[in-house]
């Protein structure tokens, strides 16, 4: 009897130990110190790299300070440091990295990548599947689009608001279920899409629309709905999108 109930205690451990992974999130900054705490809550082992010295001597020193929206404030560890610095293989590597900086961060943690390695893009913007091409092979990627949320406050410091989800496909053959399972694990709300494409141009528009009019019109989000000409002005540019895509 203590034998086979040792033996399910073992098959438990082995199973649900299978599940936690080794994460890196390369671009530490807001959002990815967010989903770095969610991911890290949930048992996986997460190491965040960024270039921004004082966010990450912050972090190393007094700990990552998130101010959650139910007006409570929580410390956390999570190791944190440059490309140069960051050594050992990893599962996954969730990039969210401005897409202008993305080639010379896979550059930079290109001795961490090995051929098991998946890559999840999760930055905002257009190219950056083709981007990782040149660095990994195609069956090594995963793309998909958040509406998760987080303000970086001061170096080491953010502010979480609200939930969010996130949507994403293996870019070739890769079987994404592993990662969908894991991420949500920790709460991230991760569903598989069909045409991950058509929902990163969707928010392409989206962010063309509310980023550059809220910021000339000195508006949030709430304020320009509220506009008059909001509505007009925002399918002008939609009308641009569209010859682009076309």
């Amino acid at each position: 009897m203590r034998l086979a109930i040792s033996g399910i205690v073992n098959k438990y451990l082995i199973t649900h130990a299978s599940k936690i992974m080794k994460i890196a999130i390369a671009g530490f900054g807001a959002l990815g110190a967010r989903v770095g705490v969610m991911l890290q809550q949930a048992g996986h082992e997460v190491t965040g790299i960024d270039g921004w010295a004082a966010h990450i001597a912050a972090i190393s020193t007094d700990g990552l300070t998130v101010h959650q929206d139910d007006g409570t404030t929580k410390k956390y560890y999570i190791p944190v440091m440059t490309a140069k610095e960051i050594d050992g293989k990893f599962d996954l590597i969730i990039l969210l990295t401005k897409t202008p900086q993305l080639d010379m961060m896979l550059t930079g943690i290109k001795h961490i990548i090995t051929k098991n390695t998946k890559l999840l893009v999760l930055s905002n913007g257009l190219g950056n599947i083709e981007v990782m091409e040149k660095h990994v092979n195609r069956n090594q990627i995963l793309a998909g689009v958040t509406l998760w949320t987080s303000e970086l406050i001061n170096p080491g410091e953010i502010r979480v608001t609200g939930t969010g989800s996130i949507k994403l496909q293996a870019i070739g053959e890769a079987n994404a279920k592993p990662i969908v399972s894991a991420l949500n694990k920790a709460g991230l709300n991760v569903t598989l899409s069909q045409n991950v494409i058509e929902a990163i141009w969707h928010k392409a528009g989206i962010n063309s629309v509310l980023n550059p009019l809220t910021v000339l019109l000195d508006a949030n989000i709430a304020e320009f709905g509220m506009a008059g000409n909001g509505m007009d002005l925002s399918l002008n540019i939609l009308d641009e999108i569209k010859k682009l895509v076309s």
